[in-house]
């Protein structure tokens, strides 16, 4: 919220609580401008202008409508609704003139302007995947499986620029960075950081090694908390953003991790241990990842991974990836068992810091969990589809507003 915090030097009238909302949006999105004047001795605005800046550099000045309030007591309110076909960043102003010549701006200084509104022309998402560097028989097991994660982004129309792979292995051409304690915060608080925004889908994967106490580890002298990366995550701005955990005892991070519009999946519970299948992949992930290639959602794609857990107790053909005790048979590509405790996949997108899941076959939503999940798509494709049916839906009621509120049609004869 924008506001000034003194009267104007130019009279008794003036401005507080300015702001446009929302502050960003893809082309279409109706922003709305607010301020309040206030005027002691109650004399009404002649002049109501909001001056906007567009990204050209062009300024337009667009006169506000009364919405309601007393300008004596608690402030009339005005606004101004604007669509934007231009790709960029707006700055705007507030400018008001009484009867009396008296002047309100807001910013106070008339030199000075507020940013925002950001139009974007579409959603830019963005993936982090994190192979751990642990140097045991399993280590091709998780690059594999992570090789899977960076190869369907890709097919979902993720281009390079927007993933961003750690693992051990620089040689592979997927792989932007060595994973480090340090790469990975890099990838976090910068990269992802920088590169996202609030109509972002962000996706993060994390495939290695887990210890019972919340954490996932890096190499054999490092590891990262669950709170490091609750941390990491706190100014990264997105509409969603999904996590993905695939080690032992991964149910340890959602607690540090839920909040709002988030999506934590585990691949199991915090105590149980998370395997490796006959084909060498995470057993929670290959089927994970093949559903979101196919296009599932989310929450699709939890309750494959889910199904085929359920099926398949741990049998000869599989090992729990936390320990290191089995080899793997490198001429039949199998990993061998180590015990018999079963896998209990979890899920949490409402922001109670609570999973759930069950040793059966689970079906979304689940215990008040899932929702967000199966309404949140990986791909593009999704977007354009979705964007495409919700203007084909909206096309009569903008129609219907447009002939009532004829001060829209001179936004469009500006701005389209």
């Amino acid at each position: 919220l924008l506001t000034s915090s003194k009267k104007s030097t130019y009279g008794t009238c003036y401005l507080s609580d300015g702001e446009v909302t929302p502050t960003v949006g893809k082309k279409g999105t109706m922003f709305t401008y607010w301020v309040k004047y206030f005027d002691p001795d109650g004399t009404k605005p002649t002049i109501k202008q909001v001056q906007i800046i567009r990204p050209n550099g062009i300024q337009v000045n667009f006169d506000m409508q009364y919405f309601g309030g007393s300008c004596k007591k608690e402030g009339a309110v005005y606004y101004f609704p604007a669509l934007y076909r231009e790709k960029g960043e707006f700055k705007f102003k507030f400018y008001f003139e009484n009867k009396d010549g008296e002047v309100a701006h807001l910013p106070d200084n008339e030199n000075e302007y507020f940013t925002g509104p950001t139009v974007i022309t579409k959603a830019e998402h963005y993936a982090v995947i994190v192979s751990g560097g642990v140097e045991d028989d399993l280590q091709d097991c998780f690059e594999r499986t992570s090789d899977l994660a960076y190869d369907t982004f890709k097919s979902l129309g993720y281009d390079d620029d927007h993933i961003y792979y750690l693992s051990r292995d620089t040689s592979n051409p997927r792989v932007d960075e060595k994973v480090t304690h340090d790469s990975v915060k890099y990838a976090l608080t910068n990269w992802l950081e920088q590169h996202s925004n609030e109509e972002s889908k962000c996706f993060l994967y994390f495939c290695d090694h887990g210890s019972e106490w919340g954490s996932f580890i890096i190499d054999e002298n490092a590891w990262i908390n669950d709170y490091e990366i609750a941390r990491w995550l706190k100014n990264v701005r997105y509409k969603t953003l999904t996590i993905v955990m695939e080690c032992c005892f991964s149910g340890q991070f959602i607690d540090d991790l839920s909040g709002n519009n988030r999506i934590i999946i585990t691949s199991t519970n915090e105590i149980l241990s998370a395997y490796g299948n006959v084909y060498g992949y995470a057993f929670f992930s290959e089927p994970f990842f093949n559903a979101l290639r196919n296009g599932a959602s989310y929450g699709e794609a939890w309750e494959e991974a889910d199904k085929k857990i359920a099926e398949t107790l741990p049998d000869e053909n599989t090992r729990p990836m936390f320990s290191i005790i089995s080899e793997i048979d490198n001429t039949k590509n199998k990993m061998k068992i180590c015990d018999n405790d079963n896998q209990i996949p979890l899920i949490d997108d409402n922001g109670d810091g609570i999973g759930h899941g069950t040793s059966s076959q689970d079906t979304l939503p689940l215990s008040g969990d899932g929702n967000l999940a199966l309404d949140t798509y990986p791909g593009y494709d999704h977007d354009n589809s979705k964007e495409k049916n919700s203007l084909k839906e909206k096309l009569p009621l903008m129609k219907n507003i447009l002939e009532k509120i004829p001060i829209l049609y001179k936004i469009l004869k500006v701005f389209f």
